[in-house]
C-alpha cells in the first residue's frame, strides 16, 4: 500500500497525519510550502526537537499498541502506526470538521462494505474498529476475518509472486472461494465470495502491451473479481484494479506495514480505533 494513498484519504478528516515506523517518526503538514511538508524525525530525538513535547505525544497515542516511554527511550517502534488527529477548525485543506458523531457515521459505513473490504489485500487477514475508553478498555464494535487465513493466505503469495517472475510467458490466474466472517455486539454474519484474481500477459493487445511495458507509467495489468455467492441476494459483485506499481529498485517508496488507524478528536474525549 502506497503511503500517499493513505494520507490522501485521511485529508479529509485531518491537517496533521503522523506517521511512527520502526525508528522513525514522520510528521506531516500539507499546508506548508511543497519542500517544508514532510518532517523526519528519530524516535529518541523527539524531545530534543523545539516545539514538540513528549509527553503531548504520550498522552495521544501512549499505550497504544506498545507505544510507550520505553519505545521513546530505546528509539524503536515494533510495527507502524498512523495517527490522524480529527480537524477541530476550518482550513486550507477543508472547512470539514469531525466530531464523535461524523467517526460513527464513518464507520456504519465501514460496517456496509465490511464484507468486501478484505478480499483484494495482499496481506490483511483481518479488521477490527474498536472504541477505546480513557480508562484503557477496549469495545469491539466490529471484527472482520477471513475463514481458512493459511489456505488464503499461501494463494495470495503464490499469485503475487508468479506475476513478479521476470521469466513469466502466460497469463496467470487465480481462482478461489473466500469466507468473511463480520462480528458485532448484535450478530455474526459469514458472506462467501467466489474472487477471480488475474494477471494479463499473452492476451493483452499491442497497444495495452505497450503501456504495461512503459517504464514512466508503472502500469499493472491485473484485475480482481469477486462475486457474492452466500447469503444468496440480488447480483452483487466487486471488481478491483491494482494500483499502478513502481519499477525498478530505485523507485521503491512502499512500506510493509500492518494497519493501524488512531482517531480523536480531543485530548478529553474518547478514542476511536481502527487496527488488524
Amino acid at each position: 500500500m502506497h503511503i500517499d494513498n493513505i494520507c490522501d484519504v485521511f485529508n479529509y478528516v485531518s491537517d496533521y497525519p503522523c506517521v511512527i515506523s520502526g525508528n522513525t517518526v514522520l510528521l506531516m503538514d500539507p499546508q506548508r510550502p511543497k519542500d517544508e511538508v514532510n518532517a523526519t524525525l528519530k524516535i529518541n530525538e523527539i524531545h530534543e526537537i523545539e516545539g514538540i513535547d513528549t509527553s503531548d505525544i504520550l498522552r495521544a497515542v501512549g499505550g497504544k499498541y506498545g507505544f510507550d516511554e520505553t519505545v521513546i527511550k530505546n528509539g524503536y517502534f515494533r510495527g507502524t502506526m498512523f495517527w490522524f488527529p480529527l480537524r477541530e477548525n476550518a482550513s486550507s485543506i477543508s472547512e470539514n470538521l469531525y466530531n464523535i458523531s461524523k467517526v460513527e457515521q464513518l464507520f456504519g459505513s465501514l460496517h456496509a462494505e465490511s464484507s468486501s473490504i478484505l478480499i483484494f489485500l495482499k496481506s490483511l487477514m483481518c479488521l477490527h474498529l474498536l472504541k477505546m475508553t480513557p480508562s484503557g478498555y477496549e469495545d469491539h464494535v466490529l471484527i472482520v476475518q477471513i475463514q481458512d487465513e493459511e489456505e488464503i493466505r499461501l494463494k495470495r503469495k503464490s499469485f503475487f509472486s508468479c506475476f513478479k517472475s521476470a521469466s513469466l510467458k502466460n497469463d496467470v490466474a487465480c481462482v478461489f472461494k473466500m469466507t468473511i466472517k463480520e462480528t458485532t455486539h448484535e450478530s455474526t454474519q459469514f458472506t462467501q465470495w467466489l474472487v477471480i484474481t488475474y494477471y494479463i500477459v499473452n492476451n493483452a493487445s499491442n497497444d495495452f502491451r505497450r503501456l504495461i511495458q512503459s517504464p514512466k507509467l508503472g502500469l499493472s495489468p491485473c484485475v480482481g473479481v469477486a462475486a457474492k455467492m452466500q447469503p444468496l441476494s440480488a447480483v452483487e459483485g466487486h471488481i478491483f484494479c491494482f494500483l499502478p506499481s513502481s519499477k525498478g529498485r530505485n523507485k521503491t517508496y512502499r512500506l510493509t506495514f500492518s494497519c493501524q488507524w488512531f482517531l480523536r478528536s480531543k485530548p478529553e474525549q474518547t478514542p476511536f480505533e481502527v487496527g488488524n
